[in-house]
């Protein structure tokens, strides 16, 4: 609803040399943070965000030399599902958006490695003084977000948080649970 979050162990050393982020999600509004993870608290340093911005899928991030950012060549639809999979590898990040062509950005500078202790935010910041002032928005994402994998690893969005605030599940068959308890859902 454009106030939520959640909040995650940080992605610390498993991304200093590779990243690769794999998210589905379903926006109603163009702008919005979709997962931001950074170095300082006061938003300087490293960072990597994913985020919406005029309906354009972006990715940033900053090895400590300057920032850099790669734009999906066309908007999404909103009120429809999108596969979105960033993957960066020392200097390079590559942004794939559902069957578009493939993006590449290349960060400025010799640094190649990516520090991120701090905790990551998946659908917006409690704060966003810490969210470095090279993000192009300042608003949470607002839809629904339904898988979200790191480095490979499917995290289950609710289970793995830390916290969070105003965060509810969106109408979808896998809601009612129809594979029972020990069963996987895949709509």
């Amino acid at each position: 609803n454009g106030s939520s979050h959640l909040r995650y162990r940080g992605l610390g050393d498993s991304a200093l040399t590779w990243l690769e982020l794999s998210v589905a999600l379903k926006p109603t509004a163009p702008d919005g943070l979709v997962a931001y993870n950074g170095r300082r608290a006061d938003g300087s340093g490293d960072f990597m965000a994913l985020y919406l911005r005029e309906g354009y899928v972006e990715f940033a991030y900053d090895l400590g030399t300057g920032a850099t950012t790669a734009i999906s060549r066309r908007r999404v639809q909103m009120g429809e599902w999108h596969q979105i999979k960033v993957s960066r590898t020392g200097r390079l990040a590559v942004l794939i958006v559902d069957d578009q062509p493939m993006v590449e950005a290349l960060s400025p500078g010799a640094f190649t490695q990516l520090s991120l202790p701090l905790n990551m935010y998946l659908g917006g910041v409690p704060n966003w003084s810490s969210v470095s002032p090279q993000v192009a928005v300042r608003s949470a994402f607002v839809g629904c977000i339904q898988k979200v994998a790191v480095n490979g690893h499917q995290m289950p969005v609710l289970a793995e948080a830390l916290g969070g605030a105003n965060v509810d599940n969106c109408p979808h068959p896998c809601v009612a649970r129809p594979c029972g308890e020990d069963g996987e859902c895949i709509p």
